[in-house]
């Protein structure tokens, strides 16, 4: 289980760990991931499930014009049998990353 992840790992490799994490059904590891605290992740776990979310890889890394403090990762999905990308919010939160969906 990851305790947090430091500012000396890379956004891209934050977002990969969430994903491997979510595919293995790893709540443990999923949480301290996660800027929000109220997230539910057994929640969250059955509806990638449900809808069959494959996560296709990184497409883009930028940082976010608007907070310094915030990276946005474009991430390539797949679901509901078409591609999708999504945007995750990569927050520096004293030192330690954490996603924002």
């Amino acid at each position: 289980m990851w305790a947090g992840c430091s500012r000396h790992e890379a956004p891209a490799d934050i977002v990969q760990k969430y994903f491997a994490a979510m595919a293995a059904g790893d709540c443990g590891a999923i949480a301290p991931l996660l800027a929000d605290e109220h997230a539910r992740c057994e929640q969250m776990r059955e509806e990638y499930q449900e809808q069959k979310v494959e996560f296709r890889g990184i497409e883009k890394v930028e940082p976010d014009g608007r907070d310094p403090r915030v990276t946005l990762v474009t991430a390539g999905m797949r679901y509901k049998k078409s591609e999708h990308h999504w945007v995750i919010r990569v927050e520096d939160h004293d030192g330690h990353l954490k996603l924002r969906f």
